[in-house]
């Protein structure tokens, strides 16, 4: 499970590459805002750091922009210290 969610994840962040500039009237503003929720606690931890640090070095390779518009990055965490998972 932990290797489609890698992929898909890895196909969104390619998606935001920079790509030729779409006509003035398209552009995007604002801010868009990602959101992951990995398992940031127990044994999947290893893997979800390395999958968070691969999201920031994305945006940070575009300077947290697409065209006009500003981008955010939410790591939240859906696991537990008590469950391990």
């Amino acid at each position: 499970m932990c290797l489609v969610a890698i992929t898909v994840l890895v196909a969104v962040v390619a998606s935001c590459a920079p790509v030729a500039a779409p006509p003035a009237g398209d552009r995007l503003t604002g801010t868009i805002k990602m959101v992951s929720s990995f398992p940031r606690t127990g044994a999947a931890r290893t893997y979800t750091d390395t999958l968070a640090s691969a999201i920031r070095v994305a945006l940070e390779d575009v300077n947290n922009r697409v065209g006009g518009a500003t981008l955010t990055y939410v790591d939240l965490d859906d696991a537990t210290v008590s469950r391990g998972n």
